[in-house]
């Protein structure tokens, strides 16, 4: 269900045009409060919404209202209820929004990599994949962020770029550090490309053309 939600969020951004941190931060909205307080099914879309409210007004000059933020979700949920849930979210992160998360650790190693477009556009796409299937907070963003470049690299044959003592320098991370995140990620991001989305009654989602 949460693959499904942060897809949903996904369609939501693109539709108001916002940056990808304010994406990045709603979904750690999503996921810090999910930690201490589980949701029953119906109510994950009130919480990603309501996330993305908080995330709109911390970032964008386009926010969203209130009521727009009700007409997105078809009307399932009502105004007092979105403002109610932001009260809670607020409240469980105790006001402090900004959670640092691998996609600003994937900005910075961009910056610092001479890499070409396709390396950058591939190392963002597999950032994407693991927000998509880990939650935020399951492993350290610096972790997240060298596991998709390990993975890029091994998705493109990039021979130039071979992780070394000087990376290992940089981030603090080894391939025995890396393993398990690796393993997740390489099975989510490559090997899982073909694999069937499945909804929450176990039938494949087929995109509509």
């Amino acid at each position: 269900m949460r693959y499904i939600l942060v897809d949903w969020l996904m369609e939501v951004s693109q539709l108001k045009k916002y940056g990808n941190g304010t994406l990045y931060l709603a979904i750690s909205l999503v996921d810090r409060y999910l930690r201490t307080h589980p949701l029953p099914k119906k109510e994950l879309q009130l919480l990603g919404i309501a996330s993305l409210v908080i995330a709109a007004r911390f970032l964008e000059k386009d926010i969203v209202t209130i009521r727009e933020a009700a007409w997105l979700t078809d009307k399932t949920y009502k105004y007092e209820q979105i403002v109610m849930q932001m009260g809670k979210i607020l409240s469980t992160v105790r006001g402090n929004l900004i959670d640092i998360n691998h996609h600003h650790i994937m900005k910075i190693m961009v910056e610092q990599m001479d890499l070409n477009r396709s390396e950058r556009d591939l190392f963002m796409f597999m950032g994407d994949h693991l927000m998509l299937n880990m939650p935020l907070g399951l492993y350290s963003p610096y972790l997240l962020a060298t596991t998709a470049w390990i993975c890029t690299t091994a998705a493109s044959d990039v021979t130039t770029h071979i992780w070394g003592p000087a990376l290992e320098l940089w981030t603090g991370q080894n391939l025995y550090t890396l393993a398990p995140a690796i393993a997740v990620c390489y099975a989510d991001c490559i090997n899982g490309l073909d694999r069937p989305v499945m909804d929450n009654r176990k039938q494949e989602l087929k995109s509509v053309m």
